[in-house]
């Protein structure tokens, strides 16, 4: 019998539910989504209680993991708003503070405020409380149609061993720590209001699993929030919008369009969008400015690598040039008032408190068939293992994470795990926590790395090298002092990847349908070891120019006047332009 749903665009029948062919999309675990009550279930009650996706196709399974997502019945250009859901079932600290339990949290203030922590703590006891509610909770249906929760602590011993990152196992290690700690200081709340909460194995199990549903399914809006629906989207590199709107204000701009987005889907019925659906966003300047008219032959012109800065003029400064966000490796490197700083930054801008809207940004748009995918931090994968419990391919955020003692505390070199785990900064250097004594660097694959080589540059015994030690060591500014502290980071990478199984052993692996958290594994890995191939093939580069500019000078590195050269030097850019200006001034003073 064929199934109807009405609202939300129009009927929506099971054979609406198949997507233009998508690569990513598992057809066969698609059928059985959709032949899934629960997720028939979700859809009706997320349309009758509001929430507007006339442009959407639910559910989707994609990947061999049949991970369920949403798809685009139509093309969504930049700018374009998709989905609309109604605040009234967003669950949010508001939301619980509202409820039959809002005393409890007045009740217990250093559980529940004060703290960094507070926003989840109070959702995750809500979350129990209304689990436990079963049938007559008001999220029942959405709570059902609720899976794949598995946190990276959850994974086995020999699961973890397949990270090959042993830092990262012992903080998964901690998370699991972290989680039953929680719950044995809360446990106090959950006794102490027996009326409301269940007792016994029941209420662990309710915590563990709203536990896992606010780590995996929670967004930082102007609080910490589940949006039905909405969590279904799955991560990308892909950027969302996400923002409110009063019911009145969407309703006028859905009918009479103005303004950069388009959301005139608040009506009902799917419309095509205004915008374009190229995708520029991942590319850099100089690959922005090869795709103009007489590009190539301009770049070729250049003198020297950083001569490019005077082409770029008129283009935006691209992703590879911009800071991310980053969740520190450990909780005790953390700055927090910085942190905080940024949270404030990024809240939501309010235009009313009737919907959350989401759209495509200005940059990206969503192709018909597609997935809808997007993602509300930058992070790396080994910070969405640890936090949310999977990472992804081609993560454009990825970082490689270092971590050194800070030389003017009289200790260098890498900080072991055995330091982290037994604490020797307090006892050796009297320091209370490890970001007092210690240096985070974040290496990404799209340039070379300048603070490794800043740190070498710190820490290098510059009497045994018959070398003059400078007076300012941020920079380059010595041709013979590089090559030796490009060779020690050229050192340094060699020995981390030979700590690692062959980058091709596991390219090799990925192609076999693999045990998701083995999948998980190698796409970490894979992603860690193109990181250190990167920066090893840059400082041999950079090797290379050094030695040739110790005859014939900096400003003569582009021997070859090619797109080619052009672009294997450009990631080193930053750094050869400030050894050559260094060494001009240099000149300069000694000429006076």
């Amino acid at each position: 019998m064929e199934s109807k749903i009405k609202g939300g665009g129009g009927a929506l029948t099971r054979n609406d539910l198949s997507i233009k062919h998508d690569a990513s999309v598992n057809t066969e675990k698609t059928q059985k989504a959709q032949a899934d009550s629960k997720y028939l279930k979700l859809y009706n009650w997320a349309i009758a209680n509001g929430i507007l996706m006339p442009s959407l196709q639910f559910p989707i399974a994609y990947w061999d993991e049949g991970i369920i997502g949403i798809g685009a019945k139509v093309d969504l250009p930049t700018n374009k708003a998709f989905m609309f859901i109604p605040t009234v079932l967003v669950i949010s600290p508001s939301v619980a503070k509202k409820s039959l339990i809002s005393s409890i949290f007045s009740a217990y203030p250093y559980f529940f405020a004060g703290h960094d922590n507070a926003e989840f703590d109070i959702l995750l006891v809500f979350l129990v409380y209304e689990k436990s509610k079963g049938s007559s909770s008001k999220w029942h249906t959405y709570f059902e149609a609720i899976n794949d929760l598995e946190l990276l602590c959850d994974w086995s011993e020999n699961d973890l061993q397949q990270l090959q990152d042993p830092l990262l196992v012992y903080h998964a290690r901690e998370f699991a720590e972290k989680i039953s700690k929680k719950f044995d200081e809360i446990k106090e709340v959950f006794d102490e209001h027996s009326d409301f909460f269940p007792q016994g194995p029941s209420l662990r199990e309710y915590f563990e699993w709203s536990y896992r549903v606010l780590s995996t399914r929670s967004v930082e809006m102007n609080e910490l929030s589940l949006i039905p629906m909405a969590d279904f989207i799955n991560v990308s590199n892909n950027e969302l919008v996400y923002e409110y709107y009063d019911a009145d204000v969407l309703n006028s701009k859905a009918n009479h369009p103005e303004g950069n987005i388009d959301l005139r889907d608040f009506l009902g019925s799917s419309v095509k969008g205004q915008g374009v659906l190229e995708n520029d966003r991942w590319t850099n300047r100089l690959e922005k400015f090869l795709k103009k008219k007489q590009g190539k032959e301009a770049v070729k012109a250049i003198g020297a690598i950083w001569e490019v800065d005077r082409l770029f003029q008129e283009l935006e400064s691209s992703e590879d040039e911009e800071d991310i966000y980053i969740i520190d490796v450990k909780d005790e490197i953390n700055d927090d008032d910085e942190i905080e700083e940024e949270n404030e930054e990024d809240k939501t801008e309010i235009q009313g408190d009737d919907y959350i809207i989401i759209s495509t940004d200005p940059y990206v748009g969503i192709k018909q068939g597609s997935q809808i995918l997007g993602q509300t931090k930058r992070m790396s994968n080994r910070d969405w293992l640890l936090q949310y419990g999977f990472c992804f391919e081609n993560n454009y955020y990825d970082s490689f994470y270092i971590l050194f003692w800070t030389p003017s505390y009289g200790k260098t070199g890498f900080v072991s795990l055995q330091d982290i785990q037994e604490k020797t900064y307090q006892t050796e250097l009297s320091a209370a926590s490890l970001s007092l004594v210690a240096e985070l660097i974040c290496v990404k694959p799209h340039k070379l790395n300048l603070e490794v080589l800043k740190y070498f540059r710190k820490t290098l015994d510059y009497a045994k090298y018959n070398l003059q030690q400078p007076f300012f060591k941020a920079s380059p500014t010595n041709i013979d002092t590089e090559i030796i502290i490009v060779d020690q980071a050229l050192d340094l990478f060699t020995s981390l990847e030979s700590k690692l199984s062959p980058l091709s052993h596991d390219m090799n692996l990925m192609n076999r349908n693999l045990p998701k958290r083995l999948k998980y594994a190698l796409l970490y890995r894979i992603s860690q070891k193109k990181i250190i191939g990167s920066q090893k093939n840059y400082l041999s580069l950079l090797k290379g120019v050094l030695i040739k500019a110790r005859e014939n000078g900096i400003e003569k590195h582009m021997v070859e006047k090619s797109v080619k050269n052009v672009k294997a030097m450009y990631p080193l850019m930053r750094y050869l332009k400030s050894l050559w200006v260094n060494i001009k001034k240099a000149s300069e003073r000694e000429g006076k």
